[in-house]
């Protein structure tokens, strides 16, 4: 019997299901089950609860909604007590979260390069709805990005976001990478940040997020 000539296991096919508009890969979620288990809170019941599979918690090539990791996100920040959750929690993960687009920034042979894989893949490889953008200043450079969806509150995912995206530029960049600021609106979050990183304050909006760096 010949194959027929639209198989998904050929050598054209991709090597795994991409997400598609309103998806992105349960990857965010890596590390979940182990915090939820430190604040004695089942992270089974907490995905369950909004609507996914126990095993967006160790598959992360699953698919999810954006909505879910948002509002996922904030449930956790409302019975964790922490405000700061997205950057506690991001903390304690790596840029992998990315999936390849990681290994593409990092093995870009200049900065420039890596942002810009991370520019063009993130929306192909992680999330479709996810605009990344690099704004070049006279003195400085700014990689902000945002969501172009309205899924409300989104705070949490936004600091995780921040978190992730500073690492992978301090993987991209070396020791010598230092931001000169970030900018998300809630303010208490924002000074944590920057407090955090050694770095002052910048300027913020309502619907996205960035960090600026010295580019001269």
């Amino acid at each position: 019997m010949e194959p027929e000539h639209n198989s998904f296991f050929s050598l054209d096919g991709p090597l795994d299901v991409a997400p598609g508009g309103g998806q992105v890969r349960a990857a965010n979620f890596a590390g979940l089950a182990n915090l939820a288990r430190s604040h004695g809170r089942d992270a089974r019941g907490i995905v369950e609860r909004h609507g996914m599979e126990a095993r967006v918690l160790i598959d992360p090539e699953s698919l999810v909604a954006p909505q879910q990791v948002a509002d996922t996100f904030e449930y956790c920040s409302a019975i964790f007590d922490d405000p700061l959750f997205g950057l506690h929690f991001a903390s304690m993960q790596d840029p992998e979260v990315f999936g390849c687009v990681t290994a593409l920034c990092r093995s870009a042979p200049t900065v420039r390069a890596g942002i810009r894989c991370l520019i063009d893949f993130l929306p192909v490889v992680h999330a479709p709805d996810c605009e990344v953008v690099l704004i070049e200043g006279r003195e400085t450079a700014e990689l902000t990005w945002l969501v172009n969806a309205d899924i409300g509150v989104n705070d949490q995912a936004n600091y995780q976001a921040a978190m992730l995206n500073l690492k992978l530029l301090q993987a991209i960049g070396g020791p010598a990478f230092k931001p000169a600021g970030s900018a998300f609106p809630p303010i208490r979050a924002r000074a944590t940040f920057l407090k955090s990183r050694n770095c002052s304050a910048a300027r913020s909006w309502d619907n996205r997020a960035a960090i600026p760096w010295h580019s001269r």
